[in-house]
């Protein structure tokens, strides 16, 4: 008994001492739960004090590795975004956090819209904020055409950010496929995390400056056309 005994007190700190090698850090951590584990066993049949101030510290380790590793467990499952995911946020930027990224996606809804179809009316309130990831839609106010925008951009912000009815109509031109959120489920997702709030008007700005200088080059070829 006593030199199986010995045999887990060895293995334990072999286990210590290979697992500091691994680059992988899922690898790393379980291996520092598994021989926190046999330093149990062993300090259990090895010691007769009372208080076995190593038993405390080994379940100190695993209880602090088994929550990094479901925390990295968690975070990789949301590395793995869809095609789609992949593709809107290169067209945003490819700069906001992978989680928020993700919570922000599975929080919007997709819809296709035919060509011709009424998006957004002007002076009507709208419920939604859009991002047009395929596509192109005409923007009119009064019924003249002020501008065309293509996809990677958003919809609506401009009403979104200021709570004041959409001063223009958007219509698509070609069949569009749009994601959309609800704005007052968007807006309590930006209340609760500052963060991701903050990374949201980030990308807001950016996309209302790229609309700013599209709509300079359309005024100014529109004016060398006529």
């Amino acid at each position: 008994m006593t030199g199986i005994i010995e045999f887990i007190g060895h293995l334990s700190y072999a286990i210590f001492a290979f697992g500091t090698g691994f680059r992988n850090v899922i690898y790393l951590r379980t291996s520092l739960i598994v021989a926190s584990v046999l330093q149990i066993f062993y300090t259990i049949y090895s010691l007769n004090d009372i208080f076995k101030t190593p038993i405390v510290w080994s379940v100190a380790i695993i209880v602090i590795n088994l929550f990094q590793v479901a925390y990295i467990l968690y975070y990789k499952k949301y590395m793995n975004l869809s095609h789609d995911e992949r593709n809107v946020l290169n067209m945003m930027g490819g700069k906001m956090d992978i989680l928020n990224f993700k919570k922000f996606m599975n929080a919007g809804n997709w819809d296709t819209y035919n060509i011709n179809e009424k998006i957004i009316s002007e002076n009507e309130t709208i419920e939604k904020l859009y991002y047009l990831v395929e596509g192109e839609v005409d923007v009119k106010i009064k019924g003249n055409q002020i501008a065309t925008i293509k996809k990677g951009n958003f919809l609506g912000e401009m009403s979104f950010l200021s709570g004041e009815l959409p001063s223009a109509t958007v219509t698509s031109i070609t069949k569009a496929r749009i994601l959309s959120w609800d704005r007052r489920k968007l807006r309590m997702m930006m209340d609760r995390n500052d963060e991701f709030r903050h990374e949201i008007y980030s990308i807001f700005s950016n996309d209302l400056i790229e609309k700013i200088i599209n709509l300079n080059k359309q005024s100014i070829l529109s004016s060398i056309i006529n």
